[in-house]
Formats: structure tokens, sequence, C-alpha cells
């Protein structure tokens, strides 16, 4: 019996302690502007957030091996090893590049 009765006394301490945590319906309904009779509050949006795309005019980035950054393209070196196309900003490291290719050890 003294189980039920401290069960139920701790319950409603919980409740109690939950309600002043949260404000009730009635305290939300006090705090909105008033509205035009029978309106509806406003639906939640729900729809994913997203980036805006890219623009359009911005230039293509590509990666340099060597330096291990990102220049743009149209202003980037480029070798062709076999049927891959590498991408270096300077001709020291496109030079590098290739040493190391032709000779790896």
């Amino acid at each position: 019996m003294k189980i039920i009765l401290i069960l139920i006394a701790v319950y409603i301490i919980y409740r109690l302690a939950r309600r002043r945590r949260t404000p009730t319906e009635e305290f939300l309904r006090s705090s909105r502007p008033p509205g035009p009779a029978g309106a509806r509050p406003p639906e939640r949006d729900d729809r994913p957030i997203t980036r805006p795309a890219p623009p359009k005019d911005r230039e293509d980035m590509v990666y340099d091996e060597m330096c291990k950054s990102y220049i743009p393209k149209d202003g980037a070196l480029t070798a062709q090893v076999g049927y891959s196309t590498y991408y270096f900003c300077s001709g020291m490291c496109r030079q590098q590049f290739l040493d190391t290719k032709n000779n790896p050890y």
C-alpha cells in the first residue's frame, strides 16, 4: 500500500513540474494576437530546407594533385597520363607530377 501511495505522489509531482516547464494551451491561446473570427492558425511548413543552386556563371574548380588545392579549370595547366587528365596550378607542379609518374621510386 505504501508503494502505491509513493508512486501516486511521485506522479503528481512529475505532472506539476512538467506543467510549470511547458506553457499550457490556454497560455498559448492568450498570447496569440487576435485574428478574424473563425480564422485558423497558420499551418506549419514541412518542406525540407534546401540549399540554393549555385549561380550559372560560377566557374568549375579542379583539383591540383601536387598542391592539394582547387583551382579554376580555365586557368589550370593540364597533363594527359593514360586516359586521365590532371590539372595543375603552375608549371612547377605539373613538372613534379610528371617526374613522379615517370619515375615513381
